[in-house]
């Protein structure tokens, strides 16, 4: 699925979008896991934690894959993305958001 994103008017692939923030993830030593968060009554929003050492993002797997890689990328902002290599599409969309 493509879709328009950015003043520029950048197409982005959200599957190939989500596949990098993904990979951003692991080089960071951030774990994301899928599950669905909230419901009727509660809402919770995906986000990063921590639980003891370990960093890890949540993400409501109920999204598609835009909000997927936009929220991943909302959350890896919190990480420290100057110390590891990051490919250009992952740096890309961390600006982006």
């Amino acid at each position: 699925m493509n879709a328009k994103d950015g003043a520029d008017g950048n197409h982005i692939d959200d599957a190939l979008a989500l596949r990098g923030m993904e990979d951003a993830a692991r080089r960071l030593g951030v774990a994301v896991r899928y599950e669905r968060l909230g419901d009727d009554d509660i809402s919770v929003s995906s986000g990063f934690c921590r639980v003891k050492d370990e960093k890890i993002v949540i993400i409501d797997k109920r999204l598609d894959a835009r909000g997927k890689w936009k929220a991943l990328a909302m959350a890896l902002k919190q990480a420290d993305v100057d110390s590891v290599f990051l490919p250009p599409l992952a740096r890309k969309l961390l600006d982006m958001e």
